[in-house]
């Protein structure tokens, strides 16, 4: 069989590890990469570029970093490429209709939960956050509404209690990149058959602001803060208020049904070991 013909479609450190497994693999082809734009960052608005741009330009790819899907020229460019199908891994943009009509095999999207669980771009979040004992990550084609589309395949992955969003991510994001190649390889050959998602079952998640790792020490839960600590890292990560001011919790211990603080940042300050912080704020009386 012929390679398959990929566009693939990232932006995060974790859909590198797509790209990579999928450039050694001799199933597919990597015809072209869509990534976001640069974006300004830091106090001098520098513009950076996308991890996954960072890397395929290395690879010699052809790139392409559209502000907007809907752009007839993009869409153009896209069509005259003659894609078999497209791969996204942490994308975060939407696809419009006028584009996921064009690959023949249409466009596959790893998405890190068992849908529908934990639809929308916080599912491993959510799962930390709601204390699951396991999660994993679904294979499904995209149709026009968000995390809907027909399953092609799905696996299971325990939750260990020392798990955070960064450790999870990794978690899931390697399985799914290793076992992608021959997962398509088997979809272009039809061996795979499509299964609609149970949507009376879809729950949803939501966008991360700063103001939700906002954590209440006199009312909340040790374990209610220490899984908002492990789904918050490392952003937002958890902060209160001291003050007049916000004090981040920037490493700490559950140990006993206790919170165990070991390091602070105070607003406009430093990291410090609590001990050092106390030493400092003698009138500190939070932990």
């Amino acid at each position: 069989m012929n390679k398959i013909k990929i566009i693939f479609a990232g932006s995060s450190i974790y859909s590198t590890y797509f790209l990579e497994t999928l450039l050694k693999s001799n199933k597919v082809s990597i015809i072209a990469i869509l990534t976001q734009s640069d974006k300004p960052k830091g106090r001098k608005k520098e513009k950076i570029s996308t991890p996954v741009k960072k890397f395929a330009l290395k690879e010699k790819l052809n790139v392409l970093t559209p502000n907007s899907l809907k752009n007839p020229k993009i869409i153009e460019k896209i069509k005259s490429l003659k894609s078999d199908l497209i791969f996204i891994a942490s994308y975060a943009k939407i696809i419009p209709p006028e584009i996921i009509k064009l690959p023949k095999l249409g466009i596959v999207c790893f998405h890190p939960s068992l849908l529908p669980k934990y639809r929308g771009s916080t599912p491993i979040q959510s799962a930390i956050l709601n204390n699951e004992a396991e999660t994993g990550y679904t294979i499904f084609l995209v149709d026009e509404k968000v995390d809907h589309g027909q399953i092609l395949f799905q696996q299971k992955v325990v939750v260990n209690d020392h798990d955070d969003n960064h450790s999870l991510t990794e978690k899931l994001f390697r399985l799914g990149s290793n076992h992608t190649p021959s997962f398509l390889s088997d979809y272009a050959n039809r061996t795979i058959q499509p299964i609609p998602q149970n949507h009376s079952q879809a729950t949803f998640t939501k966008i991360l602001s700063r103001n939700d790792g906002y954590i209440d020490i006199s009312k909340e839960s040790p374990k209610n803060i220490y899984q908002k600590f492990k789904a918050y890292y490392p952003w937002p990560g958890i902060w209160t208020n001291w003050d007049g001011k916000r004090l981040k919790i920037t490493t700490l211990r559950y140990e006993d049904n206790k919170i165990i603080v070991d390091k602070v940042q105070l607003e406009g300050k430093k990291e410090m070991n609590l001990e050092e912080f106390k030493n400092g704020y003698r009138n500190f009386d939070l932990f």
